[in-house]
């Protein structure tokens, strides 16, 4: 069973039909088929993190943060996040653009999709913009002691949807 992108941020469980399988008998491993398949399914998803870039660059001027999981359509309404997940140092950058926002998704895809408590956040601040990976937990007293351990100045409250100075 596959996990397929369907359109407007859904997903579905995507089993091959056994009228499918019988159609593919005979084709060699590989084929040209199976290769035009697997990149259709790329270019969309590519298609679908740039579209994404977009808005998360749009909620950036709008709010001046984000937090962003490919295949979780909202941040979560409870819990916290905290910075700088698996050592993973903040980037600055000075101008920030969706082709900057989508270039550290593709950059830390592998990260994120093994690390289900984890997200791409992105806060707004007089020197630019910081991209990072963080860390989503349940309990403010562990987003505390990970913010402590971890340098951070803040930790972000997903209920309130606000900031929690440290």
């Amino acid at each position: 069973m596959d996990r397929i992108y369907v359109g407007n941020g859904e997903f579905a469980d995507y089993a091959e039909t056994e009228w499918e399988a019988e159609s593919r008998q005979g084709w060699p491993e590989g084929s040209y088929a199976e290769s035009l398949e697997r990149d259709v399914q790329a270019a969309l998803w590519n298609r679908k993190i740039f579209r994404d870039a977009s808005d998360l660059w749009h909620e950036l001027q709008e709010t001046r943060g984000f937090s962003y999981r490919p295949d979780t359509p909202k941040l979560p309404d409870y819990g916290y996040m905290v910075g700088q997940s698996l050592g993973h140092p903040t980037v600055t950058v000075r101008t920030c653009t969706t082709e900057t926002i989508y270039r550290f998704i593709r950059a830390n895809w592998s990260l994120i999709t093994a690390h289900p408590q984890m997200y791409i956040g992105g806060w707004m601040h007089n020197e630019g913009v910081d991209l990072d990976l963080v860390t989503w937990v349940a309990s403010q007293s562990r987003a505390e002691t990970l913010g402590y351990e971890r340098g951070e100045q803040a930790i972000y409250d997903c209920a309130s949807r606000s900031v929690i100075h440290l």
